[in-house]
């Protein structure tokens, strides 16, 4: 059996995670539990923050780890490449950073607890140690966008032998049961592009390469660079660049999103724009409710958290972080909020009346047909609660 553990290190990963564990966001074209399912089949996750109030509520869900015996540890924050071999013993980066435990036993409290803070000194102690050159160790929220490109042409051996694609030139893999209309234009000199199951790629589109589109989306006539993850049900039109969507999102119209994150079930309305680079060419620094950080770059857009509104015509500037739940919108004549958006925020100095924003969030939901579970409810009320303290 195998087992997705999140370290301490999921804080360096906000405003994401406190919807997200480290195993659901999107690395390259996939999150690190649908990687691990389809390499290994059956997976378990653990947390460390199953022992606290608001996520404890996950702990019971199917699919988490009882305590059972594990033949494989993965660490989510490793993008690990096609045919990966894990050796014996433990995989450690240059850095000193672990990304696998391959151990066959129970594990222990001292070994779950080593591995969760990352005391690898402690488990070197205890296992062979392998240094792991190959793949990406995601270390913050800024590789999430920083590493896209690399990250998605990692996933490129699972398509290119795939029955199940056809291709109309080569490094272009369209999935049989996509739709795509005359005049669309590729771009894959710079790496893939994948378009899959149920997909449709509407006349006067445009993508480049490294580019993956997911089953059930639309690209309604979009300039689709480089380094573009458009997970499944979504709608998209306008220009997006070197940015991650996920599922059940919407940015239809037009307007530029570039070096961002976009998380689930966020609608963008027209002509709401990112800025991904200041004008005097310098790192972006970004600021979130643990403190700031460095980017480590000059091109870096806006993180999005899940369940986020941006109304039309907004302006956001390089580097603006948006929590979770909040609704944004032009407010008294100003196009740009502040870069730092606290959750559930209304406007910009209100805040999103809970069951105003459980209604609404219902409504979005209704239209694709989908339901939230009871658990899922209850977290987000709790999540709720403790961001709005």
């Amino acid at each position: 059996m195998v087992l997705l553990l999140e370290t301490h290190e999921y804080t360096s990963f906000s405003p994401l995670t406190y919807t997200r564990f480290l195993w659901d966001i999107t690395l390259g074209v996939m999150t690190p539990l649908e990687r691990a399912k389809r390499v290994f089949g059956q997976v378990r996750c653990f947390s460390p923050r199953f022992r606290e109030k608001v996520y404890g509520m996950w702990a019971s869900e199917e699919g988490m780890w009882k305590n059972e015996r594990v033949d494989l540890i993965l660490n989510p924050q490793f993008l690990f490449p096609v045919g990966f071999r894990f050796e014996k013993g433990l995989g450690v980066t240059p850095e000193g950073k672990w990304v696998y435990l391959s151990c066959g036993e129970e594990i222990s409290e001292e070994i779950l607890f080593a591995l969760g803070t990352q005391d690898v000194q402690y488990l070197t102690s205890r296992f062979s140690t392998h240094e792991v050159s190959e793949g990406i160790y995601y270390r913050d929220v800024a590789d999430v966008v920083n590493s896209l490109g690399e990250a998605i042409s990692l996933f490129e051996p699972y398509f290119v032998k795939s029955e199940e694609y056809v291709s109309c030139q080569e490094g272009v893999y369209i999935h049989k049961e996509a739709t795509v209309d005359p005049y669309v234009v590729w771009h894959p000199e710079n790496g893939m592009i994948v378009v899959e199951k149920g997909a449709k790629i509407r006349a006067f589109s445009i993508l480049d390469g490294p580019t993956y589109i997911g089953e059930g989306s639309l690209i309604d006539s979009g300039r689709i660079r480089e380094a573009t993850v458009i997970r499944t049900n979504c709608k998209i039109g306008g220009e997006v660049e070197w940015s991650v969507v996920e599922s059940y999102s919407n940015k239809h119209h037009e307007g530029f999103l570039g070096h961002s994150y976009v998380g689930s079930w966020v609608n963008i309305g027209a002509m709401a724009t990112t800025s991904d680079l200041k004008n005097t060419y310098r790192p972006v620094t970004i600021e979130r409710r643990e403190g700031k950080l460095e980017t480590r770059t000059c091109k870096f857009g806006s993180l999005i958290s899940d369940f986020v509104k941006i109304g039309i015509g907004v302006m956001l500037n390089t580097g603006t972080v948006i929590e979770p739940g909040a609704n944004i919108f032009v407010h008294k004549g100003n196009v740009q909020p502040p870069k730092y958006v606290k959750a559930f925020t209304w406007g910009q100095d209100s805040t999103y009346v809970w069951e105003k924003f459980w209604r609404d969030l219902g409504t979005m939901m209704q239209r694709r047909k989908f339901s939230p579970s009871p658990t899922y409810g209850a977290f987000l009320r709790a999540l709720y609660d403790e961001l709005t303290q």
